[in-house]
């Protein structure tokens, strides 16, 4: 018989006062790692110490766990990548033009592109913030005879006689002023612009970078955003791993499945580099498809500004740590056989206990694994992981299998 499993038959457990750190607990590795040293070193490709960490902080690495949780969960009012490309697809069955919303570098004009190119149809790909307002309607040509003026319309738009099919691709839309935005409003409700008009195998997309994203980019208005309809995109690490799977190296997706918070984590304003989709899939362009233990050309120095200098400085050198340490990686050894078995052996290194804590959560609301594997799990954990884990799947009681 069904149940509903609660989250009551545990315990009823505190926030712990943070941090937590005590003399016996190993050097939090995440915690002041914006400053590190590089050396060579006998036990790995080179060392990564952090400096100033004066001890261990359970608390920080609840921080981790509270922000990875939060990254798998996401938000109820945005779709990940695949989920946006189906949307899009229902939307261009009708005259109706779809705006994708999302942060930089998440994928947002690769899937788009990608639906013109598996359907065949030609891409214009149209940045309005190039263009003056009275770019879209043309130029006036004086027709002599008749004593007119008529309006040739640009080489950018698709001819209004041609038998192809295609996207017109307003790329970064609101990147452009609002004067160059207001030129589009017929274009995307009436599918013309002056004498001009659409050809009526022709679609119309729309993507920008929200108003958060510190992308200097123009607020839509009311007329104009009531002309779309809108796509709100996140960073979702199981549908990047798929495409990533082939294309970027074993280590990246290996980190990033136990921190899938770091798949995307936008700068502040002093940071130039910051992880993205985008960023990781750079690095592992630039870092190429040799083991770095045996590339001499991958000095330290040069590995840790290649590294810092694409997804930024304390990510980057978290990521570092965990390519230059084995007991990282055991995590991931870890959970994979948790999965498949249902057997764990709890490890003794704090770091890799909270990276397979995340994982094992993340492999939780995935379900990947089942409540009743889950507790298998918890019962292992001491006191204070379930303090620091728990709290974050309080919110939605998980619903037991039926027996």
């Amino acid at each position: 018989m069904a149940n509903t499993h609660s989250w009551k038959r545990y315990p009823n457990l505190s926030q712990p006062s943070l941090p937590l750190g005590t003399s016996s607990i190993p050097i939090n590795p995440y915690a002041n790692i914006g400053n590190v040293t590089f050396a060579s070193g006998a036990s790995g490709f080179f060392n990564l110490d952090p400096l100033g960490a004066g001890g261990g902080s359970l608390g920080s690495y609840a921080n981790n766990v509270s922000e990875d949780v939060t990254a798998i969960k996401g938000s109820a009012d945005e779709v990940n990548i695949g989920e946006a490309k189906q949307l899009v697809e229902r939307i261009l069955s009708t005259d109706i033009v779809p705006f994708v919303w999302g942060p930089p570098g998440l994928g947002k004009s690769t899937f788009i592109k990608s639906i013109a190119q598996e359907r065949k149809w030609d891409l214009i790909d149209l940045r309005l913030s190039l263009l003056n307002p009275v770019d879209l309607r043309g130029l006036p040509v004086v027709d002599r005879d008749r004593r007119q003026a008529e309006w040739y319309p640009p080489a950018f738009l698709p001819k209004y006689n041609t038998k192809t099919r295609g996207i017109l691709f307003l790329d970064e839309l609101n990147l452009a002023p609002i004067s160059t935005q207001s030129s589009a409003y017929q274009l995307i409700l009436d599918k013309r612009v002056g004498e001009y008009v659409l050809p009526p195998t022709w679609k119309i997309i729309a993507a920008g970078n929200r108003e958060t994203d510190r992308a200097s980019v123009y607020k839509l208005s009311a007329p104009l955003a009531n002309r779309f309809t809108h796509i709100f995109v996140k960073p979702d690490l199981d549908t990047w791993i798929k495409w990533a799977l082939g294309k970027v190296r074993k280590e990246i997706i290996d980190f990033l499945t136990l921190r899938p918070a770091l798949l995307l984590r936008m700068p502040t304003d002093s940071q130039k580099a910051f992880p993205s989709p985008r960023s990781w899939a750079f690095l592992s362009d630039l870092l190429g498809h040799d083991d770095l233990s045996n590339d001499k050309g991958v000095t330290p120095i040069i590995l840790q500004q290649l590294v810092t200098g694409t997804i930024g400085n304390d990510v980057g050198a978290e990521f570092i740590k965990f390519i230059n340490t084995p007991y990282l990686k055991e995590a991931k050894e870890r959970l994979e056989k948790f999965v498949a078995t249902g057997k764990i052996t709890m490890p003794k290194e704090v770091s890799v206990r909270y990276a397979l804590i995340t994982a094992v959560v993340n492999a939780l609301l995935k379900k990947k694994i089942t409540k009743e594997r889950f507790d298998v799990f918890y019962n292992k954990l001491t006191d204070e992981e379930k303090n620091t884990t728990l709290p974050y799947l309080r919110e939605k009681p998980l619903p037991r299998k039926k027996e």
